[in-house]
């Protein structure tokens, strides 16, 4: 029995023991009409090493031949030089046998190997995607069923070519781009190859796209839109499904659409901030997906107007006789436009000036005279343009008066723009001529009403001159200044019959008190009733027509629209005299 063991024992284990000292041949890889024929050598119980010998046969029948007898035990490629010359057969089998002097076997044989002259089998990706954690893309496949694959080739599409993507080789069914690919600025493309172990590679592309997302809010609707690429390298997609963090709070599916949409619109809420991402799901039975870059956004509370100040409504005495105004609010509130409506004493609508934050705390001629009174209130308006703050109600002062055998009475109205109150109603009285005034304070109190009995000032032309100056209790740098009256003079105009440029009286102008040179209007006609000069009188006429031609020595006809500073208006026409 212990014979039979023996016997057993000999044949098994000794046939495993003379398979493991046969050289392991690999591979056999064309180079020209060269073949390099690669194998590796056990470990071998046997070192009286004689020889290899490589045997080869071409075609798919006949002999196997000995090429070649090598004598170096540690030799584990062998280039046969010329294997395949023109004319040849171009497929060759060969197997390496190997010798030694160790009993009771001498010889030792590998496996039989034909020329590798196919490439290996295709490998296509199943999937890029995007880790929203590290924004690396994460390419996935399957593992390639060829018996000589060596190696993946991974490339990514950058301008305008492939190149070769960082790691660009590896043996695993994974890869993570490590280079400079950054999945947040757009979409990207990559492609795989397979290489076989004498580096065939098969001539196929099919190119696989990220999922790049985007989004935009409209903080006025309160809703956000995603818009993302689709995913490319896929015969169809099944579903987009939606992501959402907000907060702090973990990603949760929020919804999904058909895999012919890339769009998606819902609503936030303000103050919130929300990260998103959508995964896409291939249109097979088998679970593939790949999702995009994270985008995130913070959907913050508008600073609206939060308060709205008219700082003053004045009149621009003594530089214009138009009313100006000034308003405040906070500079960091975001608004459109802030719009100034402007009324009538009877709420009547008259008409709408608008501003911007560059205009908050100027100083704005509305180009209205100040001889008229008005309301005013303003309205700002937030960035979805609606109304969202609208000022008080606001005035100018108005000044009117009488004079009654040299006792004058002034009346205005009250100012009602501060909340804080009038401090004091300033009284400033004076006198002028020719259009210039010199006024000073003199009276202070909270009357809107005063009777001036003094005769003791100096009356010049324009006769006694008033207005009337409101200061804030909270800001006294806040004022506003009504109109300027003149009361105690009479509206007297006298107009010369002759004049001479190159004499003394060297302009024709009509004089007078109460007169307002800038608004009065002067026209002069020749004998044959042509329109010479025609503009305010305040310079008066020179005696040279429109085109700057000196006129003839003669006889000139002149009409005169003349308005007083009480805007009283009065015609005059009349012949006067040119000599030279």
């Amino acid at each position: 029995m212990r014979w039979i063991t023996y016997i057993l024992f000999i044949l098994f284990f000794g046939t495993q023991i003379v398979h493991a000292q046969a050289p392991n041949f690999r591979r056999i890889c064309p180079n020209g009409s060269d073949n390099n024929l690669y194998w590796t050598n056990p470990v071998y119980n046997c070192n009286n090493f004689t020889f290899y010998i490589i045997w080869e046969r071409k075609g798919n029948t006949g002999a196997f031949l000995p090429i070649d007898t090598l004598y170096n035990p540690t030799e584990e490629t062998y280039l046969h030089v010329n294997a395949t010359p023109p004319l040849s057969e171009p497929n060759s089998y060969y197997f390496i046998e190997r010798r030694d002097s160790c009993g009771p076997t001498f010889n030792y044989y590998s496996d039989t190997l034909l020329v590798d002259v196919l490439p290996p089998n295709i490998s296509e990706l199943d999937s890029v995607s995007i880790d929203i954690n590290t924004n690396r893309v994460v390419l996935g496949w399957r593992k390639n069923t060829s018996p000589d694959f060596d190696k993946y080739l991974l490339y990514v599409f950058l301008n305008g070519f492939f190149t070769a993507m960082t790691p660009s080789e590896t043996r695993d069914t994974f890869a993570i781009d490590l280079g400079t690919s950054n999945p947040n600025t757009g979409s990207y493309t990559y492609n795989i190859n397979t290489r076989d172990s004498c580096g065939k590679l098969p001539a196929f592309e099919k190119r696989h796209s990220t999922i790049f997302l985007s989004y935009s809010n409209d903080t006025c609707a309160k809703t956000y839109r995603l818009s993302w690429s689709h995913y490319v390298g896929w015969n169809k997609i099944d579903k987009y499904y939606i992501f959402r963090k907000t907060n702090t709070n973990p990603f949760e599916l929020i919804d999904s659409v058909n895999g012919n949409i890339n769009t998606y619109l819902s609503t936030f809420v303000s103050g919130n901030t929300y990260d998103f991402f959508v995964r896409a799901k291939k249109d097979t039975s088998i679970l593939i997906t790949s999702s995009s870059n994270k985008i995130s956004f913070t959907s913050r509370l508008r600073q609206d107007p939060t308060y709205l100040d008219i700082n003053y409504v004045t009149s621009g005495i003594p530089i214009d006789e138009s009313l100006h105004l000034s308003f405040n609010t906070n500079q960091s509130d975001e608004v459109s436009k802030y719009e100034l409506h402007i009324l009538d004493t009877s709420f009547a609508f008259i008409s709408t000036t608008t501003f911007n934050k560059s205009d908050i705390n100027k100083k704005i001629n509305l180009g209205l005279d100040d001889k008229n009174r008005y309301l005013f209130y303003l309205k700002s308006f937030d960035v979805c343009n609606q109304v969202s703050f609208t000022s008080d109600t606001s005035t100018n002062i108005l000044l009117s008066g009488n004079d009654n055998n040299n006792v004058r009475s002034l009346q205005w109205n009250s100012y009602f723009t501060w909340n804080s109150g009038i401090e004091s109603y300033i009284t400033y009285r004076g006198s002028g001529e020719n259009g210039v005034f010199t006024l000073n304070p003199w009276n202070i109190g909270l009357d809107t009403s005063l009777i001036d009995t003094a005769s003791n000032i100096t009356v010049l032309s324009e006769g006694v001159c008033y207005y009337i100056e409101a200061k804030e209790v909270a800001n006294p740098a806040n004022r506003s200044t009504s109109n300027r009256i003149c009361l105690s003079a009479s509206f007297i105009i006298h107009t010369p019959n002759a004049f001479v440029p190159d004499g003394l009286n060297t302009h024709f102008r009509p004089e007078g008190t109460l007169i307002d040179y800038k608004k009065s209007i002067m026209k002069i006609y020749n004998r044959w009733g042509q329109l010479i000069y025609n503009s305010p009188i305040n310079n008066g006429w020179d005696g040279k027509d429109m085109n700057g031609t000196i006129c003839e020595q003669g006889v000139y006809f002149y009409h005169l629209e003349i308005y007083s500073t009480k805007n009283d208006k009065e015609i005059k026409q009349g012949t006067f005299t040119l000599l030279r």
